[in-house]
């Protein structure tokens, strides 16, 4: 894998249920950029992330920063990664703030309601350029707001650090037409 390389897999592969899934993947991210992972539906997109963070059992190398994913205890992994299904349910209204500052439980923060000044200062980084409202209940993928920033305020080191995030996913891309 090559040093300059942020996130990198060689030889990913995934079964599921017994079926190969993802065959043979390689890529190399440096930080610093926005990627896209386009294709078709079933094409592995989700199945290809939920590997690069270590949520599902693959074969291949996959290095975080220099360091072998499997090397990294959980805690870590937490740090460096965010992941919101694409389903996620909100289940009571709540400031986006609230879910942004969830994301920083890995730091060391265990309430969003007291956070220290260097995690608040991390939440209002991470929710800038966003408009403050409550998440309502109902799917994430349906269009909550506020939902998809529990992932920023991690400062998960996957996210883009030059660039605003957009998440969309086909479903809520629809329903905004």
């Amino acid at each position: 894998m090559t040093v300059s390389a942020f996130l990198a897999a060689r030889g990913l592969s995934v079964t599921l249920a017994g079926r190969l899934v993802l065959n043979d993947v390689s890529l190399a991210l440096s930080s610093g950029h926005l990627v896209a992972l386009v294709g078709p539906n079933g094409a592995g997109k989700t199945t290809l992330l939920r590997a690069l963070a270590g949520l599902v059992p693959s074969e291949g190398a996959i290095e975080v920063g220099g360091a072998a994913l499997s090397s990294l205890t959980l805690r870590e992994r937490a740090r460096r990664f965010a992941y919101l299904p694409q389903g996620h349910i909100v289940h009571w209204p709540l400031p986006a703030r609230d879910i942004v500052a969830l994301g920083r439980y890995p730091h060391g923060t265990t309430d969003p309601a007291r956070l220290t000044p260097k995690d608040t200062e991390a939440v209002l980084r991470a929710m800038q350029g966003t408009v403050r409202r409550r998440a309502q209940p109902r799917r994430a993928g349906a269009g909550a707001r506020g939902g998809s920033a529990g992932d920023l305020g991690g400062r998960a080191d996957r996210i883009a650090r030059s660039a605003s995030p957009v998440r969309c996913d086909e479903k809520s891309a629809r329903e905004r037409r």
